[in-house]
Formats: structure tokens, C-alpha cells, sequence
């Protein structure tokens, strides 16, 4: 597998998994914060907002990896490998 193969797949399986990450994230967080602030913890309710804030934007970052990085992914995996690559694996078949 060359190395363009390799950043495709990457690119293709990264960007669900994280964004499924994320959104737990984002649920246990708000949880725990709500649950904190309902208690009368004042400054919950401001760590919270920062945490928000924080997996809101790296969802934003998940969701534009899924738009941008799913296509490229594709096409780095199928355009795969150079000429170099492939001279050596003809040399490797006739041998």
C-alpha cells in the first residue's frame, strides 16, 4: 500500500468515528454540567459554555472531514500509487 493509499483510507474511516466521539462527548458533557449547575455549582454553567463551544467546533472540523476529506480519500485510494511504484511491481512480476 503506498503512502497515498494510506491517507486516503485515512481519510475515508477518520472523520465518522470522530464525529461520533464528539457528539458523545458532547452529551456526557452537558450532562454532567447540567447536573452540576442544578446542584447550584455557578460556575458550571460557564465551563460548560467553554466546553460547548470547544466540541462544536470540532464538529464542525468532523462534519467538513466527512464533505472534504471522504471525496479526496476516494480518490487518493484509487489513484493509488505512482509510475515508480508500479515500474517496480512489473519488475517484481517478470522475475
Amino acid at each position: 500500500m503506498t503512502k497515498k493509499q494510506k491517507i486516503g483510507l485515512g481519510l475515508l474511516v477518520v472523520p465518522i468515528p470522530a464525529l461520533i466521539v464528539i457528539l458523545l462527548g458532547y452529551g456526557v458533557a452537558n450532562f454532567v454540567v447540567y447536573s452540576l449547575a442544578a446542584g447550584g455549582g455557578g460556575g458550571a454553567t460557564i465551563v460548560g459554555t467553554v466546553i460547548n463551544m470547544f466540541l462544536g467546533f470540532a464538529g464542525i472540523l468532523a462534519i467538513l472531514g466527512i464533505i472534504i476529506g471522504m471525496p479526496v480519500g476516494a480518490i487518493l485510494l484509487a489513484v493509488g500509487g505512482d509510475e515508480a511504484d508500479a515500474k517496480k511491481l512489473d519488475k517484481k512480476e517478470k522475475s
